[in-house]
């Protein structure tokens, strides 16, 4: 019964310990993705922005 009870328990924290590595990696992932996401945005905003400052520069409406 003894030995029951601690192979229940190893098998319960190792289940708990494999769920939390699987929410690490996940949150890892995500902040990796919003990381990217966030980057393209500013390459796009800049873009956006050198793209209206030339037709500024040049007197044509954007």
């Amino acid at each position: 019964n003894m030995s029951l009870c601690k192979q229940l328990r190893q098998t319960v924290e190792f289940s708990c310990y494999t769920v939390n590595m699987r929410t690490v990696y996940t949150h890892i992932t995500l902040l990796y993705i919003y990381r990217i996401l966030v980057n393209i945005k500013i390459i796009k905003i800049g873009y956006f922005l050198m793209l209206h400052y030339q037709h500024v520069n040049r007197g044509t409406p954007v």
